[in-house]
């Protein structure tokens, strides 16, 4: 499947092009969702009730480390979204990115 796909990709730029359109789309997908977690974990975050002596470090920590991650996610695939599209000139399908 590999090497059947290469070959169909080395054969032209306009079908490479085609392909990263189709990865810079489901990688723009990714970044969507990364946010909304960031932003529901930011939440999360904000509604703990630190003056109750029921409030835990554990309950605060885990969505914070949640938050951090989607946050470095978010940084390498707004890097390689930017690439792509400065790689392929910003042309995805026909249109101006």
């Amino acid at each position: 499947m590999k090497t059947l796909l290469r070959a169909i990709l080395y054969a032209n730029r306009e079908r490479r092009g085609v392909a990263v359109g189709a990865a810079l789309w489901v990688l723009r997908i990714v970044r969507d969702i990364e946010e909304e977690e960031m932003c529901r974990f930011e939440h999360e975050c904000n509604i703990c009730d630190w003056d109750s002596e029921r409030a835990s470090k554990r309950v605060y920590v885990s969505p914070e480390d949640e938050y951090s991650l989607c946050e470095c996610a978010l940084g390498f695939i707004d890097c390689a979204v930017k690439d792509l599209e400065i790689l392929f000139g910003g042309v995805v399908y026909g249109q101006k990115c």
